[in-house]
């Protein structure tokens, strides 16, 4: 039980465990209130923040690390285990501070920002970016998504090798162009994944 002394509690009951994920079952109440909300989310544990180095950073060539804040979403999953398309969102890091941001497209999407390749049922794009270590150990990212200037900051928590998968704990917050609008603190999951083959088009726009 956590009490935030603000007339919010939380209870936590752990549901299960796999590979260092503990899934963990929380409840909310407000005793000033009233209110009372419950979640389902995924933990893991780490007795000292991680420190990555350069070479830790770079992904291994034919794969990325996917990004899985929003996975919980019903139909993330195919019944092979991947991603299923809308899902795929991550992050190329090559030597040097360059990468790409990788998304694959597909229906409405697709056509929108991809006028004329309507006929190709699913692609997958990379945008450039540049990233770097900052003196604190967090991963910083520039990049600009058609046209938006962005700033992604990740705060390494933990990290775990899981069936052979590395895997990043990361506090994430992200401003766009002045900083005025960003997107607020949350932790997210980066799982490393290969590229799969089910593309029909690809478009790579750091070459």
């Amino acid at each position: 039980m956590i009490d935030y002394g603000d007339g919010w509690t939380q209870k936590m009951e752990f549901l299960d465990e796999l590979n260092g994920e503990y899934g963990i079952f929380s409840e909310y109440n407000n005793s000033g209130s009233g209110d009372r909300y419950a979640t389902y989310s995924v933990y893991s544990r780490a007795e000292t923040r991680p420190v990555l180095s350069e070479t830790e950073v770079q992904s291994p060539e034919g794969s990325y690390f996917q990004g899985e804040v929003n996975s919980w979403i019903p139909g993330s999953f195919l019944e092979n285990g991947l991603h299923a398309p809308f899902c795929r969102f991550g992050w190329i890091f090559r030597d040097g501070g360059s990468g790409g941001l990788f998304e694959a497209l597909e229906g409405e999407d697709l056509v929108r920002r991809f006028d004329g390749v309507s006929e190709c049922g699913l692609i997958y794009y990379i945008l450039g970016s540049n990233w770097q270590l900052t003196s604190g150990g967090a991963i910083q990212i520039d990049y600009s998504h058609f046209g938006q200037t962005r700033t992604r900051t990740w705060y390494p928590a933990a990290e775990a090798t899981i069936d052979g998968t590395r895997v990043w704990y990361v506090l994430m917050v992200e401003n766009f162009g002045d900083a005025s609008v960003r997107i607020a603190p949350r932790l997210d999951i980066q799982r490393q994944t290969p590229f799969q083959t089910d593309y029909c088009a690809s478009f790579d726009f750091t070459q």
